[in-house]
């Protein structure tokens, strides 16, 4: 009788241990993949936003009176709004089809570590020669309204600039 008792005892007891280490293991996993969970969603809050710029002369109409000459992209004018949200990662691959040199200047963007990334000719950057191309490269930090355009003599009047919106998200 007494080594019965041991024995239904003991199984109860193995029984209520493993419940038991099974629950905190449930609870321990369910921690984890909480956390991962939370984890994936901030990391992956950020993307990377590409543009691909083909800057070549184009006809048009700016001023509704005459068409001439202007710089579009991707064969159009006006010139594409970029769009992206505050921490985004931002390349824009520029092929420079124009007959003289020209840049890209993303005004009011902080380049804090990304100089050569911000465009205004023989300050931060060469300019990139006719039929050669550069990819710009950076994370955008902050939000708000602000322009991209640029600095090489004729682009910024002939049509070279457009809005560059960063969303607060």
């Amino acid at each position: 009788v007494g080594l019965q008792t041991f024995i239904r005892c003991h199984r109860k007891r193995s029984r209520s241990k493993s419940t038991i280490m099974r629950a905190r293991r449930g609870g321990v996993t369910a921690f984890i993949y909480a956390c991962a969970a939370s984890l994936a969603a901030v990391c992956c809050e950020a993307k990377t936003v590409t543009y691909d710029f083909n800057v070549s002369w184009v006809h048009a109409n700016p001023d509704g009176l005459f068409e001439s000459k202007v710089v579009g992209v991707n064969g159009q004018w006006p010139l594409p709004i970029i769009e992206v949200d505050k921490g985004d990662q931002l390349v824009v691959n520029m092929y420079n089809g124009l007959d003289r040199s020209a840049t890209i200047h993303f005004h009011g963007m902080f380049q804090n570590g990304t100089n050569d990334m911000d465009g205004p000719a023989m300050v931060t950057q060469c300019p990139v020669p006719a039929g050669s191309s550069f990819t710009y490269n950076f994370t955008v930090n902050q939000n708000g309204t602000y322009w991209y355009h640029c600095h090489t003599d004729y682009c910024y009047p002939d049509g070279y600039r457009q809005a560059l919106i960063v969303h607060d998200k």
